[in-house]
C-alpha cells in the first residue's frame, strides 16, 4: 500500500478562491514528510506561487484508505492579499464544481464550499472523541445513487426553540448513521437500510474509509450496495428522496459533512478497480 501525507491550501482572496492551472485547475497543495511540517510546506508553497499570509491555520484533517492508497491530508486555510505572480487565477464558490479535481483532491471541494464555517475554528487535532459511521452508496439500475434530505422542523425545549438536526436540517446526504455497539460494517449498512430506507440490502462492497477530523473524529466507511429490494420508505429522519448522479448530488444543497460523499460516488470506478 502506498502512504503519502499531502497539505493542501484553501486560500480566499475576498470572496474568491485561488487555483492553479489551466485545463487542469486545482488547488495548491505539496507532499510532506510528517505533519508537524504542514505549515512551513504550505508557506513555502505560497512564496513558489509569490503570495503570503499571516493568518494560516488547519480546516480539516481527512485520512483516506482505499486498496492501495492511504493518505493522510491536511487541509490549510487562510486569507491572502494580493496578486500571484505564477499562472493562477481566482474563482467564486459557484465555479467550484466546475474544476477538473483527482480522485483525493476532490475532498477539497467541501471545505471550499463551507470556508467561513471551517475558518472560524480553531483546532486541535485529536482532542476530541471518535465516531464510527457508515454511508451507504445505494446505486439503482441507471447508475444512479439514492440522496435523501434531512428533516427541517422547529422544536420547542424548556421553553426554547431550536432546530431538529441542526446545520443538517433541510440538506441532502448519503444515507447511513453511526454504528451500534459492537456492529460489524455489513450488519451496521443492513440496520441502517432498514430503518432510514425501509429496504434490505445485501453484500455491501467497502468503497473507502474517511477519516474526517474537526473538533471529532468522524471515521466513515463508504459502502456501495447494489444488491437491494423493497420499496423506498423513509424514516421521520428524511422527508424526501432521489436517484442522482454524481454531478446532481454535487450541485444540490449538501450539508456540511455530506459533503464528502461526492468523491466515493464520483470516482467509484476507480476505487473498485483496487480491490
Amino acid at each position: 500500500m502506498r502512504t503519502e501525507t499531502v497539505v493542501s491550501l484553501v486560500l480566499r482572496h475576498g470572496a474568491r478562491f485561488l487555483v492553479l492551472g489551466n485545463q487542469q485547475q486545482r488547488l495548491p497543495e505539496t507532499e510532506i514528510s510528517q505533519a508537524s511540517d504542514r505549515f512551513g510546506a504550505a508557506r513555502s508553497k505560497l512564496q513558489e506561487i509569490g503570495l503570503d499570509t499571516e493568518d494560516l491555520r488547519d480546516i480539516v484533517r481527512l485520512e483516506l484508505e482505499s486498496g492501495n492508497l492511504h493518505q493522510e491530508r491536511f487541509v490549510v486555510g487562510g486569507q491572502i492579499d494580493g496578486e500571484p505572480e505564477r499562472k493562477a487565477q481566482f474563482i467564486s464558490p459557484k465555479e467550484i464544481g466546475d474544476l477538473n479535481f483527482s480522485r483525493e483532491s476532490a475532498y477539497d471541494l467541501v471545505p471550499m464550499a463551507y470556508f467561513d464555517e471551517y475558518y472560524q475554528k480553531n483546532l486541535d487535532y485529536g482532542s476530541g472523541s471518535r465516531v464510527d459511521v457508515v454511508k451507504i452508496l445505494l446505486e439503482n439500475s441507471e447508475g444512479r445513487f439514492l440522496a435523501v434530505q434531512k428533516t427541517s422542523q422547529e422544536k420547542v425545549h424548556s421553553g426554547h426553540s431550536y432546530t431538529l438536526y441542526g446545520r443538517m436540517a433541510g440538506k441532502w446526504e448519503l444515507p447511513g448513521g453511526t454504528f451500534q455497539g459492537s456492529e460489524s460494517l455489513v450488519d451496521a449498512t443492513v440496520r441502517e437500510a432498514r430503518e432510514e430506507l425501509g429496504i434490505e440490502v445485501s453484500e455491501p462492497i467497502k468503497v473507502v474509509r474517511e477519516e474526517i477530523e474537526e473538533e471529532n473524529d468522524v471515521n466513515v466507511w463508504i459502502v456501495l450496495c447494489r444488491d437491494w429490494k423493497g420499496e423506498i420508505e423513509l424514516s421521520k429522519e428524511h422527508t424526501d428522496y432521489c436517484f442522482m448522479s454524481p454531478q446532481e448530488y454535487l450541485e444540490c444543497e449538501w450539508h456540511q459533512d455530506a459533503g464528502y460523499g461526492y468523491a466515493p460516488a464520483e470516482f467509484l470506478d476507480s476505487y473498485l478497480d483496487e480491490r
